[in-house]
């Protein structure tokens, strides 16, 4: 291979490694599942936390979200409750492993007896979906979620 055709094949390579990685780095951005459980149960106030992909799918398409169970502790309500959930949401919503489609979910569990409802409207966050007879889980929309935090993922 002469000089120039090698010149020009190295630089080529150079180019196209450049272009892959521009074109990748977005998805280096965000947190994985372990990463996003780590810093969730980090938060003051959480004594347990773990997050996990949820996928809906319906005819052909399919729809990911997150959803962020934890556990508060006995002073929780008391403290930066506000805080701590826009936390929990803003780490949710960080979650790179899939494009979140379908917004972030809180799961305090059903024996909690956490009225997470109620404690999410004292904190005067967005508007959310949550079934009345499931009060220990509430759901921010994708478009929540970006108005909050930004475009997906965040940090």
């Amino acid at each position: 291979m002469s000089f120039k055709r090698r010149h020009f094949a190295v630089a080529a390579f150079a180019s196209f490694a450049i272009l892959l990685s521009s074109c990748t780095s977005g998805a280096q951005s965000g947190r994985t599942l372990d990463q996003a459980s780590a810093d969730a149960a980090a938060i003051r106030g959480v004594t347990e936390a773990s997050v996990e992909m949820r996928n809906y799918r319906s005819g052909f398409t399919s729809e990911w979200g997150t959803t962020v169970n934890f556990t508060p502790s006995p002073g929780f309500e008391e403290g930066s409750k506000s805080a701590a959930l826009r936390e929990l949401l803003r780490i949710g919503w960080s979650v790179n492993e899939h494009e979140l489609t379908n917004g972030v979910a809180l799961s305090v569990g059903r024996t909690s007896g956490v009225d997470l409802v109620a404690l999410a409207r004292e904190s005067h966050l967005p508007q959310f979906a949550s079934n009345p007879r499931l009060r220990y889980q509430i759901t921010f929309s994708e478009s929540d979620m970006e108005q909050l935090f930004g475009a997906w993922p965040g940090s």
